[in-house]
């Protein structure tokens, strides 16, 4: 072998070597740059799963949320229900049913006996009657009220409406008391509306 062939071998051989190394390199590399790579699409894909994760449990709590929101507005309402239920027997009670009811509302409060009452002009009729066997005038003594009422009471029903859609006012010296139904009900609601609950939804 001369001593080019042997310069040419050498070169081929070092040839050989640096691709040899080169593929060794380009493997490592290739193989690094997947593995990076894979680990960013893992990333990437935990973060999608993460956010659709977190958006599937927004969306749980918001409709676990309405949910809670039409029920308790479902129960509001038919303990709305039970109260115009009530609004619709008071506003029916006529005779001595509205006389011993509204002597139930008057007698928690402390009268001198010698107020007047005043009711709405729709309603003077019904209240003269339930409260006293005298006729319409500006001033009617109320003897059946009176009575129920007890010893010392002399009350008497005024001809001038009240401002008040229904129910009736006491009119006294030093201050007046409201016996609307509306208050009534409000009060009744206020007081109530637990107990109400419970019966209805246990």
């Amino acid at each position: 072998m001369t001593i080019f062939e042997k310069i040419e071998q050498k070169g081929f051989e070092e040839a050989k070597d640096i691709l040899e190394s080169a593929k060794l390199e380009s493997l490592s590399i290739l193989t690094s740059a997947t593995e990076k790579m894979n680990e960013q699409v893992a990333h990437m894909i935990q973060n999608e799963k993460d956010k659709a994760r977190f958006l599937i449990e927004q969306k749980q709590n918001s409709f676990e949320l309405e949910k809670r929101q039409s029920i308790l507005s479902i129960k509001s309402t038919q303990i709305d229900r039970v109260i115009n239920k009530l609004r619709d027997y008071i506003l029916s009670l006529k005779g001595s049913e509205l006389l011993d009811f509204s002597v139930s509302l008057m007698k928690d409060e402390s009268l001198t006996g010698d107020e007047h009452i005043r009711v709405s002009k729709a309603d003077y009729d019904k209240y003269l009657s339930a409260f006293s066997s005298e006729k319409k005038s500006d001033l009617v003594n109320l003897d059946k009220l009176n009575k129920k009422l007890g010893k010392g009471f002399n009350m008497f029903l005024e001809s001038e409406p009240a401002d008040i859609t229904d129910g009736f006012l006491v009119i006294g010296e030093v201050f007046d008391l409201n016996f609307s139904i509306e208050s009534f009900l409000k009060d009744i609601k206020t007081k109530y509306e637990k107990q109400i609950y419970e019966i209805l939804f246990g």
